[in-house]
């Protein structure tokens, strides 16, 4: 479900309840556009959130294995490991040229898009360059280590973060590094040719299959992101219906005639 085109739909509907209304002098069809328009993002919302909810909830719930524990499980068998980062080659980064295991890179250019007013401009950040490039390495816990394939691997850590801003672009570099600090791999394990590691199953190529990832960040994506969504729907939930009830009051016919 493109959520393009279901906002465009929804105001499609709003814009012509208000036109029938005009028409034939009566609120009740824009009222009834507005409250069918409503329910389809909501509805839509819903179904969109259930679906990420689905991987969210498979990673959430899959156990954390010890890295001695792999060799008894079959071949690709989706797994959950914690552990630090142990080098085989390095690669230079691209920002600071910085021997590390593997990086993430971004440019960022503060724009000014849309004209919302005569005086006024809708600012945002816009990537104008992403680059992505890890290095094959191990994954170390108390047990032992395994090699990670990182061919499809995707990065979503805060660690080592270095920032330089040259006039209008910011660039954000962040760094693996083989130091102290505790990643989580999600992935594959693969036992093909007698060798066992963790990559990516590109027969299934599922969203969010192969990463590494910080446990801050596992922890704001894995564990809270439930009660955001649940807090989300409730607030639109309210607004809905206090933007309802205002339309068929006569305190909204009163803002109409004072403001418009």
């Amino acid at each position: 479900m493109n959520k393009k085109r279901v906002f465009l739909f929804s105001i499609l509907l709003i814009f012509s309840g208000f036109l029938l209304a005009l028409i034939f002098g009566t609120h009740l069809i824009a009222l009834a556009s507005i409250v069918i328009a409503f329910f389809i993002l909501i509805f839509s919302a819903i179904l969109r959130g259930n679906k990420e909810q689905k991987g969210i909830n498979e990673i959430k719930k899959l156990p954390f294995s010890a890295v001695s524990e792999l060799t008894d499980l079959n071949d690709k068998t989706f797994v959950k490991v914690k552990g630090k980062l142990k080098v085989i080659d390095y690669t230079l980064s691209e920002l600071t040229e910085t021997k590390c295991i593997g990086y993430t890179y971004q440019e960022m250019k503060w724009t000014y898009t849309k004209r919302t007013g005569e005086r006024r401009k809708k600012s945002q950040w816009k990537t104008i360059k992403s680059e992505e490039y890890t290095e094959d390495f191990y994954i170390e816990d108390t047990s032992g280590k395994i090699k990670v394939d990182t061919v499809g691997i995707q990065i979503s850590s805060q660690f080592n973060q270095k920032k330089e801003k040259d006039g209008k672009i910011t660039c954000v570099e962040n760094l693996l590094l083989p130091d102290q600090k505790e990643y989580i791999l999600i992935g594959t394990l693969n036992k093909e040719n007698k060798k066992i590691s963790i990559a990516k199953d590109f027969k299934k190529n599922k969203k969010d299959d192969f990463i590494l990832i910080d446990p801050k960040s596992y922890d704001i994506i894995y564990n809270t992101s439930k009660t955001y969504r649940i807090g989300c729907a409730i607030f639109l939930i309210i607004i809905g219906t206090i933007f309802i009830a205002a339309i068929t009051s006569d305190l909204w016919a009163y803002i109409i005639k004072k403001f418009l």
